[in-house]
């Protein structure tokens, strides 16, 4: 068997995106929920730093790997990376090659360590990764909200906010790269994690904003930015929460709850059926919210941090 893993191109990325959908529609994963080949060709323009992998086998596509760099995998002294092989092809070796490469392509950025995450009863997953020296160095829980099974919320905003999007007033993102600033270092593992100058942060951290600006929510006052809310939009009724956070001075007041409220009113109108999202075990604020809106839990994530693959 002669296992080839090469980068993908933008001719592959309609079978690397057929391939995730194939081996992700059957994994319990709350994870790694897949765009169009157009997304994607989108993503990787405004995000250069990372790898999309794919392996074949006699002609097949069985296995792909993505590595990036991103704030929270560099604060755990790494790079993000996932494996993924066919089911049926599993246990053949395919999987180690694919770590390999993407060790070969994190020693490149100058990091030692990959950061991964995986679901709680991804038991195979789990098993294959603590193999190879990844260990666990935090915990996520992850909620669902089924739109179909909830009224509409009232939104309330505190006096003298307003509640408005990018989309409305893309001249506020200068705003929100101040909320994040505050917002970052307060949430739960996240502490070391440090923003990039705003002109970078524009053109790569905030990818989603400008994929979906109508879906990033934004609290202002006549004078300033004091909160956000934004939603990754999936396919087939899905929407992900990605980012919320509100200015030290503002918390307690009713914000966040008026952008969650918001956030789900805008996606009932909007024909989505399912919100979704994770918050570290720690962050009890967020989850109190969320379960006062009637979100309930799904199987937990694990961020594990391990070793290069040796070439």
């Amino acid at each position: 068997m002669t296992v080839r893993i090469f980068a993908a191109e933008p001719a592959d990325l309609p079978r690397y995106v057929e391939l995730h959908r194939q081996i992700f529609a059957a994994a319990p994963s709350p994870l790694e929920r897949g765009g169009t080949a157009e997304q994607l060709a989108a993503y990787m323009l405004a995000h250069p730093n990372q790898a999309r992998l794919l392996a074949e086998v006699d002609g097949g596509t069985v296995g792909l790997a993505r590595a990036s760099v991103n704030p929270q995998a560099r604060a755990r002294g790494g790079v993000y990376a996932f494996v993924a092989v066919r089911e049926e092809a599993r246990g053949r070796g395919i999987g180690t090659s694919l770590l390999r490469a993407v060790s070969g392509w994190a020693e490149r950025a100058g990091v030692d360590a990959l950061v991964s995450q995986l679901a709680e009863n991804e038991e195979l997953g789990l098993s294959w990764a603590r193999r190879r020296g990844f260990v666990e160095i935090g915990r996520d829980a992850c909620l669902a909200l089924d739109l179909r099974s909830v009224p509409t919320p009232a939104v309330e905003a505190p006096e003298d906010v307003e509640l408005t999007t990018l989309a409305e007033c893309p001249e506020l993102i200068r705003g929100v790269y101040e909320v994040l600033l505050e917002a970052e270092p307060d949430v739960p593992g996240s502490e070391e994690i440090v923003l990039p100058p705003f002109e970078e942060w524009r053109q790569t951290e905030f990818f989603w904003a400008v994929k979906s600006p109508e879906a990033v929510f934004i609290a202002r006052t006549p004078t300033e930015v004091v909160g956000l809310a934004s939603l990754d939009l999936k396919a087939d009724g899905l929407a992900v929460h990605v980012g919320t956070g509100v200015k030290r001075a503002w918390r307690g007041r009713g914000v966040a709850t008026a952008l969650k409220a918001t956030q789900i009113a805008w996606a009932k109108d909007a024909g989505y059926t399912r919100l979704e999202t994770s918050n570290d075990t720690r962050n009890e604020p967020i989850l109190r919210l969320n379960e006062a809106f009637g979100y309930s839990e799904q199987p937990g994530v694990l961020t594990l941090r391990g070793p290069l693959a040796p070439s």
